[in-house]
């Protein structure tokens, strides 16, 4: 088609790193010897942050405002090249259909859109994650569904105060299923811009991952004026990552640096943009506002806290209650 057209002005084909699942729980160390990795590789790389991760465990929700340590590594990653975008609020809410880690806007249990309001969950916690995000010198600049599983209504939400998704596109509201792009995608129904992954994932534990890697590469690379990217989870040995970049780098690519596209997020009292690598925010917070929201998280976390305390004191003396009265019974009774 660029010949029949006698399109002259192709792109510059570019593809992106993405770090993906990055929480309060993962180990820094491993975090900052990726992007240390990346920038002695001048490889601009993208961060999928989780501000809010609930520990499975215990079910308890854990803000990165919680972890000073984690917050001043994610800095660091920043300032090694990386660009922060948001994966979710707290990747939560529904396991996938094997069990695996939740979805968050889609319903991975029954494979089904989520029943509640999607406009007013990213209302409230997409921008308290922003929030938290601006108060620790963290900067995001686009969005990822966890697991890409998200139906017309989250992305509708998403687009009101999101510039960039970054990821592949569920195309349907009926069941999970996505589609992928070779190229950028603007201003349409469910995007003002979409950046997509199409070239997949390392797998440790797929013996043919790089084949498959490769053989992503080779289709994209029929597109001229490509634009796609892949996934590396920080937990895995850093070996797999290097395997990929000097494939890539093998085949000559541009590496893509989203701080260098017309980015921006917009809530009601802070705004982020970015344009040809730097970053501005505009704050219209009250002086103070940014601390009583987050001592507002602490305050809720403690009244649930006395709550249990108080709700197994009531159960302790209940028993204690019957176990006294059973004994006056038998008293009684003789």
């Amino acid at each position: 088609m660029n010949e029949v057209f006698n399109v002259k002005n192709i792109n510059e084909q570019k593809i992106f790193i993405r770090i993906e699942d990055v929480h309060p729980f993962r180990d820094i160390y491993e975090l900052r010897k990726v992007a240390d990795y990346l920038y002695d590789e001048n490889i601009p790389f993208i961060v999928a942050l989780i501000p809010a991760y609930i520990d499975t465990k215990t079910g308890y929700e854990n803000y990165i405002t919680d972890k000073p340590e984690f917050i001043n590594t994610i800095k660091y990653m920043q300032d090694k090249g990386g660009t922060i975008i948001l994966h979710g609020y707290n990747h939560g809410n529904f396991k996938d259909k094997d069990g695996g880690e939740d979805y968050e806007f889609w319903n991975g249990v029954k494979d089904i859109p989520v029943t509640w309001d999607v406009e007013e969950y990213v209302a409230k916690n997409l921008s308290k994650a922003v929030i938290d995000c601006v108060k620790n010198g963290i900067y995001p600049l686009g969005f990822e569904a966890p697991h890409y599983g998200i139906d017309s209504r989250g992305y509708s939400s998403i687009k009101k105060h999101f510039s960039t998704y970054v990821g592949a596109y569920q195309s349907s509201d009926k069941q999970f299923t996505t589609t992928s792009y070779p190229y950028i995608l603007r201003n349409t129904k469910n995007f003002n811009c979409l950046i997509p992954e199409n070239l997949g994932y390392i797998d440790n534990e797929d013996i043919l991952w790089k084949d498959k890697l490769k053989e992503n590469y080779d289709i994209l690379n029929l597109v001229r004026g490509h634009t796609g990217g892949m996934f590396f989870h920080p937990y895995l040995d850093i070996e797999y990552l290097k395997e990929s970049v000097e494939f890539l780098k093998s085949k000559n690519v541009s590496f893509l640096d989203l701080k260098k596209y017309d980015n921006w997020i917009e809530f009601n009292d802070i705004t982020i943009k970015s344009k040809d690598g730097n970053i501005s925010i505009e704050n219209r917070l009250k002086e103070g506002s940014l601390d009583e929201e987050h001592n507002n998280k602490y305050v809720e976390k403690i009244n649930k806290i006395l709550a249990i305390i108080v709700g197994i004191f009531c159960i302790i003396f209940f028993i204690i209650y019957l176990y006294f009265k059973n004994i006056n019974k038998k008293k009684f009774l003789r």
